[in-house]
């Protein structure tokens, strides 16, 4: 008996949820010029927060790449003296020193793509022990 009080109270509903539709449409029909006119007030605050967003849109010069990372220590000059070593060999690759409290880092490359940095991870891995890719913001041309 309940399964039957359940199906008519869900036919119920079902029917009334038409009518009410049909009773919008109808409703709308009677303000057919009204319907679909949107007013927007644009505040010039928006306008400066938009133009400022742009500009700094384009003068940014970094985005997601890869870097490989040819030392991890705590020690700053050792940091330093990979870093020199690093750009008397490869002079015309970039190469950072970084320092994240209390390590130092010294990575080196902007490469877009993980496979540049793959090669370049081979490459160096004979000279400097345990080199590997790190994802990191880099500079791009």
């Amino acid at each position: 008996m309940s399964r039957i009080y359940s199906l008519l109270v869900i036919l119920l509903a079902f029917f009334g949820e038409i009518n009410a539709q049909s009773w919008w449409l109808d409703k709308m029909e009677d303000r057919k010029d009204s319907v679909g006119k949107v007013t927007y007030v644009n505040d010039s605050r928006v306008d400066s927060l938009l133009a400022t967003r742009v500009y700094l849109n384009k003068t940014d010069s970094t985005s997601e790449g890869f870097r490989v990372q040819i030392f991890y220590g705590s020690s700053r000059d050792n940091a330093n003296e990979i870093l020199g070593l690093f750009r008397s060999d490869y002079p015309n690759m970039s190469a950072y020193l970084i320092y994240e409290q209390p390590y130092f880092k010294v990575r080196i490359g902007d490469f877009p793509e993980r496979l540049q940095a793959e090669k370049w991870s081979r490459a160096l891995s004979r000279k400097y022990q345990g080199a590997f890719i790190v994802t990191d913001k880099i500079f791009y041309k």
